[in-house]
């Protein structure tokens, strides 16, 4: 923050440039970030209609991430998922793979509203 400060101060237009463009490139990052999870979230739920209450409906980001609040890395779901289009397609494509390798398929486990990004959550 020191150094933001001393940059700006002394007035120097190339270093609050650069400042000021690495400020909104990681504004976009985030932002970027918090628009995939959204829509996948909406593509995910518009697919299979999690029940009201169950595991999987109350996970939000967790469907895919460590962490509900998506902030933390990808879980084996979301692994599987991450190089594709943000898609019906996408998820239907990991339905019958094991993404959590807890010897339940995907797509069982999200009819039975567990996530199948977590070995423990399992039907």
């Amino acid at each position: 923050m020191l150094i933001t400060n001393k940059l700006f101060v002394k007035g120097n237009a190339v270093n609050r440039f650069k400042i000021s463009a690495l400020i909104s490139l990681l504004t976009l990052a985030i932002a970027g970030a918090s628009y995939a999870t959204g829509a996948w979230m909406k593509t995910f739920n518009n697919l299979y209609h999690p029940q009201a209450g169950s595991a999987l409906k109350t996970a939000k980001c967790a469907v895919c991430h460590l962490k509900p609040n998506a902030k933390g890395g990808l879980n084996a779901y979301g692994k599987s998922l991450e190089d594709k289009d943000i898609s019906a397609d996408s998820l239907k494509s990991v339905e019958s793979d094991d993404a959590d390798k807890n010897g339940v398929d995907n797509i069982t486990e999200i009819k039975a509203g567990k996530l199948p990004g977590n070995s423990k959550s399992k039907p």
